[in-house]
């Protein structure tokens, strides 16, 4: 019996996987969704798990095995772009300004696999409130860098970088924020001017 096989996983999937998937097949197989009698199924889950969840059993059944392949590192998280249009006065004021968006996580349940938790698409739309910072006497658009507020690629792992594109917009206040166009991400990259901040406050709104 192959052991990962019986999850579902890969040799070298990482052990947080193992984990969310050994407690999504038994959600569905627990004595407690059968009566108080244990299924085949759940016991072989269980079992697999028992020995893959352990990291010492985990090697010497690899070796056993002839599995060669070390569990991978979570994969690096995913950079985000966004749009905060300001009036010319609060940008030449500077300041911190609220930015509100949707943010959307790995389904940590089933792993990205899509389950009724996350409507089938394995993602979970989060919104959230990041703080920017924009320097004061800000006369044309600017890129702001507020490290590790991007995405997630993989429950647990880190977050990417998100890039705001802050605009001075003459003719109107501040509006909603919104993804940045093909054209301003391609700015973003311009050696025009770009700001490095520290770590933002993000909180869930």
């Amino acid at each position: 019996m192959n052991l990962y096989e019986v999850l579902g996983v890969a040799p070298n999937d990482p052990a947080l996987k193992i984990r969310a998937r050994f407690r999504l097949l038994a959600r569905a197989t627990h004595p407690d969704m059968n009566n108080d009698q244990p299924s085949p199924e759940f016991m072989r889950y269980a079992q697999a798990y028992k020995i893959l969840s352990i990291p010492h059993k985990r090697l010497e059944y690899n070796a056993q095995q002839g599995i060669k392949l070390p569990p991978r590192s979570l994969k690096p998280g995913h950079d985000l772009y966004q749009r905060l249009a300001l009036s010319t006065a609060e940008a030449l004021l500077g300041g911190h300004f609220s930015l509100h968006f949707t943010r959307y996580e790995p389904c940590a349940r089933c792993w990205l696999a899509g389950c009724p938790r996350c409507a089938e698409n394995g993602l979970l739309s989060t919104r959230v409130t990041v703080t920017v910072r924009v320097p004061a006497q800000t006369q044309r658009a600017i890129t702001v860098f507020v490290e590790g507020a991007g995405g997630v690629s993989e429950p647990g792992g880190h977050r990417g970088h998100l890039f705001v594109y802050v605009v001075p917009a003459p003719e109107q206040g501040r509006t909603p924020a919104a993804s940045v166009t093909r054209a301003e991400k391609e700015r973003i990259s311009e050696p025009t001017q770009t700001v490095n901040l520290p770590l933002a406050q993000t909180a869930r709104s």
